[in-house]
């Protein structure tokens, strides 16, 4: 989509944004809904969005990168469940590290806000935002199989780490804070990744201890932030 677009629907996230501006514009869409909510909101039947920003050329061509996954949300009374990746090159760490993001929740709104405003202006840093509504929560748990959220969880890490191996970005290192117990989690990643050669790290508060995951905890944050207060709700209320 152009940038500065107001309407999108869920197949305009099927690819990566194609330039910055164009990430901006549809991160603003999926978090605000834009001019048309009911076209992003209100996936009552299929699954929730996962956006990616523009990949960021110093990712490719085979060098060795470095992802990080956090989410928030997990079990809220109102709103989504949010997932994010970010990622940069190794050789770039140094000066990623150095842009100051930290655990979000250690981080009023206000600098959550322009830290986000930062990785959005950094063309090194990629990142990844999946959503999970309410409803598809809900429809999974209470299917005859039941479905749970950790295994949402887990599954929508390996969702966001295969889509950014789709865009050619050799992801060599990947720290996750963890979701249930960390050896678990951490087999099976093993599982699903086995022989690609990638280092996995599952961890307690790896959201405070690595910068790539506090980076991922910036974006899941904010997103969940801005999506809550712009629901607008497909029933009608009586009265008004």
């Amino acid at each position: 989509p152009p940038a500065g677009a107001t309407t999108l629907s869920l197949s305009d996230f099927l690819n990566p944004a194609r330039t910055r501006p164009d990430a901006k514009a549809m991160f603003e869409v999926l978090t605000t809904g834009g001019s048309d909510p009911n076209s992003i909101f209100h996936s009552v039947t299929g699954d929730g969005v996962t956006f990616m920003s523009d990949v960021p050329v110093s990712t490719l061509g085979g060098v060795d990168v470095v992802l990080g996954i956090d989410e928030a949300g997990r079990g809220s009374v109102l709103g989504p469940m949010t997932y994010s990746a970010a990622y940069w090159a190794v050789s770039k760490a140094e000066e990623m590290e150095a842009k100051g993001f930290d655990d979000s929740k250690a981080l009023t709104p206000e600098t959550r806000r322009k830290l986000f405003d930062k990785i959005e202006a950094t063309e090194d840093c990629g990142y990844v935002v999946r959503v999970l509504q309410a409803s598809e929560i809900s429809r999974n748990m209470l299917r005859k199989t039941p479905y749970n959220l950790n295994e949402m969880s887990h599954d929508s890490a390996i969702e966001m780490i295969r889509a950014v191996q789709k865009t050619g970005v050799n992801v060599t290192k990947c720290i996750i804070d963890t979701v249930g117990i960390p050896e678990a989690y951490l087999r099976k990643l093993d599982r699903a990744f086995h022989g690609q050669g990638i280092e996995f790290i599952v961890e307690k508060k790896a959201d405070a201890n690595y910068k790539v995951v506090s980076a991922a905890s910036i974006c899941a944050k904010v997103a969940r932030d801005t999506i809550t207060p712009n629901w607008v709700f497909p029933e009608e209320v009586s009265g008004r």
